[in-house]
């Protein structure tokens, strides 16, 4: 139940993250850059939290292309509607109130509380461990790869720390706002097994990631 508005908003995250890498070329970005900021907007009304993600899509001009004005007040705009409609909406249905619930709900603290137990700890101990071993193994690598793939792996690392920063900065996040680095980890992830000569070794860790996720997933 807890992770379903995080799932959600980050299905719409995606979304936005697409227009902005599938569209990296096209003369015209202030469109592409309206729509994915249109899409963290609902995000952020799903799942409060998501509004992090705003940075990370301010992030892709700096990283894939360069500042402009336009793109970036064409995300802001973006990310503004929902809010509109979902205001329009809750006025017609005389629940103005809500509204403002759901935007006070941004600067709550959360009381989720999860309890870990130790095997948990371990489980979540090892998967960071995974991860700043793939991320170093592939600080080493990427310079043979792509510009395209070097710039991407740059904006997933800013997609991990967002995240991250998230966690500790905004009153209204919780452990769940993780979910959407899952896209970065799946990333590096690949291109660190595909880096991997002992193919055995490879193997080893990835069922270990399994097994971790299957055990954090369990005990909760």
């Amino acid at each position: 139940h807890d992770l379903l508005p995080v799932i959600l908003a980050n299905g719409f995250f995606i979304l936005s993250m697409n227009k902005v890498l599938d569209n990296e070329r096209h003369p015209n970005q202030s469109v592409f850059y309206f729509e994915s900021g249109l899409f963290v907007g609902i995000a952020t009304i799903i799942f409060p939290t998501a509004l992090a993600m705003m940075f990370v899509v301010f992030a892709t001009q700096f990283i894939l292309r360069y500042f402009d004005i336009r793109e970036f007040l064409a995300a802001i705009l973006g990310f503004v509607v929902p809010f509109l409609f979902y205001l329009a909406i809750m006025f017609l249905l005389n629940s103005a109130p809500e509204f403002f619930d759901r935007i006070s709900a941004i600067f709550e603290t959360d009381d989720l509380n999860w309890g870990l137990t130790m095997v948990q700890y371990v489980s979540i101990g090892y998967s960071v461990f995974f991860v700043l071993i793939s991320m170093l193994t592939m600080q080493q690598s990427i310079r043979i790869y792509k510009v395209s793939t070097r710039k991407y792996f740059v904006l997933f690392i800013w997609l991990i720390i967002t995240s991250v920063a998230a966690f500790f900065l905004l009153p209204c996040a919780n452990i769940t706002i993780l979910v959407f680095a899952s896209i970065a980890l799946s990333f590096i992830a690949s291109m660190f097994f595909n880096e991997i000569h002992r193919k055995v070794i490879g193997e080893i860790l990835l069922w270990l990631l399994i097994i971790s996720a299957f055990l954090i997933i369990y005990f909760a």
